[in-house]
């Protein structure tokens, strides 16, 4: 399915999302939010702004940066990074429980250079001898990371696959190593792999090795447009959305 169907698929729900936003004024509402979401929203959003007349600027970043932000007293309408992130920040007192909503989850999987061949990872027994196989491999420094390490450490390969990360420079994306063949593949959120220019998809973690991260929102203690921004936690929950969610590698919350 093309983004533009989707979007179009979408759009004919826009009556569904009028009833959300009332005949409120028009609203700027703003959201920082993790990238694991960034390509369905990056769809979505401006739909929601069609239908509802409010604007949203959204700051994206990863989570520890996102964590690091907000606590260092950058103020929003809502946060959505992982659940775990989400409860540190209600605990500092930045963002409330009141209203807080899981809104996707999202599967760690890997990319491969773009033409180059799939890697078995039907199983974790396959899993296993592609890393001991590698060349290179990177690994995403957002919260899989350490969840990574201890899969890698059960498969009784911690060393091994340690001794084989190739760190992206600075400045680089997570994907730049594999596209100048520096490294076989990387391993991050699928949602942040599946769109990316120069890589292709291999595949989701296996049965038995999965990992999967929840994200979650919750309103900012400061929050100026509340209202509005829940009716765009609605839309971005709604069954339509979720079909958008999908095709990008994420599951609902």
């Amino acid at each position: 399915m093309t983004a533009q169907f989707r979007t179009l698929s979408i759009i004919a729900s826009c009556a569904v999302l009028c009833a959300f936003t009332g005949a409120a004024d028009a609203a700027e509402i703003k959201l920082i939010a993790s990238n694991a979401v960034k390509e369905a929203y990056s769809q979505l959003l401006p739909v929601y702004e069609k239908a509802s007349g409010n604007k949203v600027a959204v700051a994206w970043g990863g989570t520890a940066d996102i964590i690091k932000r907000v606590n260092g007293g950058e103020a929003a309408d809502a946060v959505i990074i992982t659940d775990v992130g989400i409860d540190g920040l209600i605990k500092t007192g930045k963002l409330v429980s009141a209203g807080r909503i899981n809104v996707a989850k999202s599967p760690a999987g890997m990319a491969v250079r773009a033409g180059a061949p799939k890697p078995d990872i039907s199983s974790t027994e396959a899993l296993k001898r592609t890393v001991l196989a590698a060349k290179g491999i990177v690994l995403t420094p957002g919260p899989s990371n350490p969840f990574l390490h201890q899969l890698f450490n059960k498969m009784g390969i911690g060393a091994e696959a340690e001794a084989k990360v190739v760190q992206p420079a600075q400045g680089q994306l997570l994907t730049d190593p594999i596209v100048a063949g520096k490294a076989d593949f990387v391993f991050s959120q699928v949602s942040e792999l599946i769109a990316v220019k120069g890589v292709a998809f291999a595949g989701p973690l296996p049965k038995g090795s999965e990992i999967v991260l929840t994200y979650s929102v919750a309103y900012h203690a400061a929050a100026q447009n509340a209202e509005a921004t829940k009716a765009l936690m609605k839309f971005l929950t709604s069954s339509d959305a979720t079909k958008v969610l999908k095709a990008n590698g994420l599951e609902p919350g």
